[in-house]
């Protein structure tokens, strides 16, 4: 079973499992034969390494390029990873447990990055930092 995160635009994602191999998904995805499971007329997804064994971050918006994206690589190391954490679908509860913090530093770390990419939702977000979680 594999759970995908799909983002096909900045307002929209949506969460589902599937009865097929991550490995087989991401390569169909390479290859150009995967579909995603709403009408998509110029799909070209972009697979973001998995977090987690079987879950897998799809993203077909383009990287963002608005004024102050460019200082992403001044994110801290906390800040990458509830980055990560939000682009597997963990919720803010379920990062603070993996990173043993409080919650409320979570949400912190969560504002300060939808500052950064200038985005209002953790979709947004997820979207705009497509290029960032690629590398």
């Amino acid at each position: 079973m594999t759970r995908i995160l799909f983002i096909p635009n900045s307002h929209t994602f949506l969460w589902f499992e599937v009865d097929q191999p991550a490995e087989e998904i991401i390569a169909a995805i390479q290859e150009g034969s995967w579909r995603p499971p709403i009408p998509s007329p110029s799909f070209t997804g972009q697979v973001l390494h998995p977090t987690f064994q079987d879950d897998i971050v799809i993203v077909t918006s383009p990287p963002d390029t608005r004024p102050g994206v460019h200082r992403m690589h001044t994110l801290s190391r906390r800040q990458k990873e509830v980055l990560k954490y939000l682009a597997a679908g963990l919720t803010t509860r379920q990062i603070a447990l993996r990173l043993r913090v409080h919650p409320r530093t979570v949400l912190y770390h969560i504002a300060e990055l939808k500052e950064t990419f200038h985005a209002a939702t953790r979709a947004e977000l997820i979207a705009s930092a497509t290029e960032y979680l690629s590398h």
